[in-house]
């Protein structure tokens, strides 16, 4: 049987974003950890602008990546 690809030809694009935040929220959310640093944060400082979001999608959309 001969594979479709290999790991040595194949290229992926994965997005999965944790925690997206937008203007305004930011505050709300990261504040509390930010003014009492024995706040621990939910979700480890990992989270992810809305428009870098955006930014990041479309540019794996227009990736010029072999089966996009």
């Amino acid at each position: 049987m001969t594979p479709r690809c290999s790991a040595a030809t194949s290229a992926v694009i994965s997005i999965r974003p944790s925690h997206v935040q937008y203007e305004g929220q930011l505050r709300a959310d990261l504040g509390p950890q930010v003014r009492d640093p024995s706040v621990l944060s939910p979700n480890l400082w990992s989270y992810i602008d809305a428009y870098d979001l955006a930014d990041a999608i479309r540019l794996a959309a227009e990736s010029d990546l072999p089966g996009h």
